[in-house]
């Protein structure tokens, strides 16, 4: 199963499914500011967190870099969204993120690359 949460997005006018993701604080590397925005995010602890992947999504005009990590041996405990945060969080199987990247219900271009990504190179 896959983790995906949904929220509004005011750049796009509506909610989306997305991948976990956040800003790494001061002081974080990228393993300790994933596990805290899964926490943040969905309530999920992890074991075991590996990365990926590792991208620049905008390179021609942005310095972001995105890193994608698997968590594994997760086990469930309470969410703690930031107060402007409405999350919904929701597991889904690979044929259901399948159909989903099929019909267009993924819009979040991190999500539709980290899954593809996930399911060629990684399962």
């Amino acid at each position: 199963k896959v983790v995906l949460i949904r929220q509004y997005r005011y750049a796009a006018r509506q909610f989306l499914w997305e991948l976990v993701a956040g800003r790494i604080d001061p002081g974080e590397n990228v393993k300790q500011a994933a596990v805290r925005e899964l926490i943040e995010e969905t309530g999920l602890r992890a074991k075991k967190m590996r990365q990926f992947l590792e991208f620049w999504p905008s390179p021609g005009f942005l310095e972001e870099k995105m890193f994608v990590l698997l968590a594994q041996g997760v086990t469930q405990g309470e969410a703690r969204p930031e107060e402007d945060e409405k999350i919904e969080a929701k597991a889904f199987s690979r044929a259901e993120l399948k159909k989903m990247l099929q019909s267009g219900a993924l819009r979040d271009a991190k999500t539709i690359s980290s899954l593809l990504y996930y399911f060629q190179f990684v399962v």
